[in-house]
């Protein structure tokens, strides 16, 4: 027979009339195990529990009943009948972590605190100091200006030996002072982090931001330039003392502390455009565009090319035809295949050097475009009025010295709408449709791959000329490396592929003299200059970059161990770009071993991240995990830097079969950055095959 819930309630009732409550219990026993979301009869059944003295069961209800209202978002109601539960037994660590949570919700913060202090206190006395803490952290969150529980946070986390933690209460301990007016406690709070760990930039920042606010600006800079001298290889501090230089010293004095930075931790250099920045406002244009022009080959590497074409921009506003920012303008086209815009720019360049009396940049920049465009004669003839001039060599002074294989049959001319008008003689100047002022111009793009040899339409195309001189720029990397043997072995390849063209044969010379300097055997010299379009960043020897640091007045940081790793990274990027995989990963490893995750630079980050690259390129997705996984391991990551990892792991735990993991890790880019590559298409894709 089916179950009638009205006659058992009746029943109930009537059993509760005539004092019979064991009888009534079971009654209402009957209905809540039929219908548990009955809260009204289980509170009931419990209240009659209490008066039948059997707490356990009585609270088994009570529990149920506040499960419910809680469930419901009916804080009022759970607390209530938490309370009840309070009357006729202890509060339980689970009953009092329950209450200070819903008077949370409900907003009552003096309730909440006392019972989270209950609860603290409890984990305390049992020895959970990390619940203790994280429930202390909870009350110093609610009471936004007690600094009372940031103390005993912050001696309790020493206590622990977790300084970072300490100070991170420490600093906030100092804020609510100052929020509360009391400069004193609050520079003494400050202190208290300091002590804790004089080298953290948690701690050092925040004194410095006080000492600022105080006009004490210069105070602060002392402070930190001595911490920074016990410790000259810590990027961040380095960071720190550069940002105060900057605010309350010189900017020379700034300068030269970057330079220190950006030579043990290459990574910093969006800083070197910070710098730029404040001397472009301070109307030093030149000293904006050296340090832009220092942070311009980092720029390019990692391809942003929005960001170096704005500063660009800015400056050649002031000084349209500065050879640096030329150069910078046709670096970033060549890059970015431009060709109508890098062969505009390349004019002006050629104008520019032209009036500079620079006569091997013009004459670079004369090389490029008659290859680009060798219908525009004007160009070729200023070529040879050049080397004409200055005594270069004959094969440079026609346009028939290149390579016939490399122009084909029937020539026209990339940019013959920028030709100039009537004869070709003598021309003052080169004619161009580019305004010294602009930055943007329609994209032709010229695909290499048209035919076999580089050519579109028999032109020479823009990808072909810029493959060619970076070959050449890492050619002349192994040189400064002093690898003459792997130089010697590159140029013969690149002597096989485009001929002996005269870079290839400058090359050559180039090598011959090395080669001669050191000792080696002669080979044939040969006579043109070189082309370079897009040069390699800088690189120097342990003895010169020693030099530069005695030169600016600097402390030279560990440089032989500095250069080992230099050497070891520089030559491994070189071998990734050669193709050469296997010896890339070899070197990478050297780097890394020569540093740790955690020694105040990017350097095992970056070695790690490209060994993460490098595995998974030639099919060995388990290896790059690992890989990434230690990249993972390096503190101080920022934002893009981590979310970047987390992609390439997820990755390459896809390509490892391990669809769950790359799952987890897609989604935690997704999390923090929707946007991020193709991560919510992957995520998708995954979701899709689940």
């Amino acid at each position: 027979m089916a179950f009638d819930k009205k006659l058992a309630m009746r029943n109930a009732e009537k059993y509760l009339s005539q004092g019979k409550i064991r009888a009534a219990i079971g009654e209402y026993r009957r209905v809540t195990a039929q219908d548990p979301n009955d809260v009204v009869t289980l509170n009931m059944l419990g209240d009659l529990y209490v008066k039948d003295n059997d707490t356990d069961a009585a609270l088994k209800c009570f529990k149920g009943v506040a499960e419910h209202y809680s469930s419901q978002g009916f804080a009022a109601k759970a607390i209530a009948v938490y309370n009840k539960m309070s009357r006729i037994a202890p509060l339980t660590t689970e009953m009092s972590a329950r209450l200070a949570e819903l008077y949370r919700q409900k907003g009552s913060v003096v309730e909440a605190k006392s019972h989270y202090v209950t609860l603290a206190e409890d984990y305390e006395k049992n020895g959970r100091k990390v619940e203790a803490l994280a429930i202390w952290k909870q009350i110093a969150a609610l009471d936004t200006k007690n600094t009372e529980v940031l103390e005993h946070i912050g001696e309790t986390y020493l206590g622990e030996g977790d300084t970072a933690e300490a100070i991170a209460a420490f600093v906030e301990m100092g804020e609510r002072h100052l929020r509360a007016g009391r400069t004193e406690e609050g520079e003494n709070s400050f202190r208290r982090a300091v002590a804790a760990d004089r080298f953290s930039p948690a701690a050092l920042r925040a004194m410095v931001a006080f000492k600022n606010e105080q006009g004490s600006g210069d105070e602060a800079r002392e402070m930190v330039a001595g911490i920074y001298r016990e410790k000259p290889g810590d990027a961040e501090i380095g960071k720190l003392l550069f940002e105060c230089e900057l605010m309350h010293g010189s900017a020379a004095e700034a300068e030269a502390t970057l330079i220190q930075i950006v030579a043990a931790e290459p990574s910093s250099y969006p800083l070197l455009l910070e710098l730029s920045t404040h001397y472009f406002e301070n109307e030093d244009h030149a000293s904006a565009i050296r340090s832009l022009v220092a942070a311009s080959d980092h720029l390019i590497a990692d391809a942003r090319f929005d960001e170096l074409a704005y500063h660009v921009e800015r400056l050649r506003e002031v000084e349209p035809m500065h050879l640096d920012l030329l150069r910078l303008d046709v670096s970033t086209a060549s890059w970015q295949k431009d060709e109508q815009r890098y062969v505009d720019l390349l004019k002006l360049l050629a104008s520019a050097a032209r009036e500079a009396d620079a006569v091997d940049e013009e004459r670079s920049a004369l090389m490029q475009l008659t290859m680009l465009c060798p219908n525009e004669t004007y160009l070729s003839q200023r070529l040879k009025e050049l080397s004409t001039e200055h005594g270069f060599a004959e094969s440079d002074q026609s346009s028939d010295s290149f390579d016939a294989q490399f122009f084909g049959v029937s020539v026209t001319s990339v940019n013959e709408s920028s030709s100039p008008k009537g004869s070709p003689g003598s021309l003052p100047a080169f004619e161009s449709t580019a305004d010294p002022k602009a930055n943007t111009h329609g994209k032709s793009v010229v695909s290499a791959a048209a035919n076999g040899n580089g050519q579109v339409n028999g032109e020479t195309s823009i990808e072909t000329v810029d493959r060619l001189s970076r070959e050449i720029d890492s050619i002349k990397f192994y040189l400064d490396s002093g690898y003459n043997d792997l130089a010697l072995s590159a140029a013969e390849d690149l002597k096989s592929e485009f001929g002996l063209r005269p870079e290839v044969e400058e090359l050559f010379e180039t090598i011959r003299r090395n080669s001669v300097r050191n000792g080696a055997a002669d080979m044939e010299p040969g006579t043109t200059g070189p082309v370079s379009l897009n040069p390699a960043p800088e690189q120097y020897s342990a003895n010169e970059m020693e030099d530069l640091f005695t030169d600016l007045g600097l402390d030279p940081i560990d440089m032989d161990r500095s250069a080992d790793f230099e050497t070891h990274y520089n030559t491994a990027i070189a071998y990734q770009e050669m193709g050469l995989t296997e010896e890339a990963i070899r070197e990478f490893q050297d780097a890394a071993g020569l540093v740790g995750p955690n020694d105040g630079t990017r350097r095992f980050y970056s070695c790690a991240n490209m060994l993460g690259h490098c595995f998974m390129s030639i099919g060995k997705p388990h290896l790059a995990r690992t890989w990434y996984e230690r990249a993972l391991e390096v503190k101080g990551l920022t934002p893009e830097e981590q979310q970047g990892l987390w992609y390439e792991y997820a990755h390459s735990c896809e390509s490892d079969g391990d669809t769950r993991t790359a799952a987890a890790f897609f989604e935690k880019v997704y999390i923090e950055n929707v946007g991020f590559r193709d991560v919510s298409q992957r995520l998708e894709r995954m979701s899709v095959a689940v």
